[in-house]
């Protein structure tokens, strides 16, 4: 991974006017210390669940259980439910990222930190296709997930990345 140390807004300008806008995504985050891991992957599962993917497939049960009367659409595939769940604090193995490096500026500065913040570039042309991997819990690569806008939350942030083998 390549750092660049930035100091001023018009030097996170330049680079990021280097990069194709229309393959890179952004996450921004207080601390450079926090790893990149998805929330399901920063959970100890009970033991009697065993597993994280086990424990996240239960956490998904139940919220789409609870969720039906919440919401005026009804998700049509495990993708849809992962990112509706990611967008209302789920723990889930997708790591939100946004095309839009203003918003991950936000998130890197939007609280004090004592620790530099950090803004990650992820670019990558292609995109997981979910008629080709129908099953988010089978895909085994990390990879740009590109939901359906199914909530105003989603549109407006960007779209997560699937992260399995920091979740799993």
């Amino acid at each position: 991974m390549k750092e660049i140390w930035i100091q001023t807004f018009t030097a996170l300008h330049e680079i990021i006017e280097a990069y194709d806008a229309r393959t890179v995504i952004y996450r921004g985050m207080k601390s450079v210390k926090y790893p990149l891991i998805p929330k399901i992957g920063r959970i100890v599962p009970p033991p009697s669940i065993g597993s994280r993917e086990a424990n996240e497939k239960e956490i998904l049960r139940l919220f789409k259980e609870r969720a039906l009367r919440f919401i005026d659409f009804m998700p049509t595939t495990d993708w849809d439910w992962l990112a509706l769940g990611q967008q209302h604090g789920l723990p889930t193995r997708l790591l939100d990222w946004t095309d839009n490096p203003l918003v991950a500026c936000y998130f890197a500065v939007e609280e004090p930190s004592e620790d530099d913040s950090v803004i990650y570039a992820y670019q990558h042309k292609s995109y997981i296709d979910v008629e080709e991997f129908p099953d988010p819990f089978r895909y085994r690569e990390v990879g740009k997930f590109i939901p359906r806008h199914i909530s105003p939350r989603i549109t407006t942030q960007g779209g997560p990345v699937h992260h399995p083998s920091k979740a799993v």
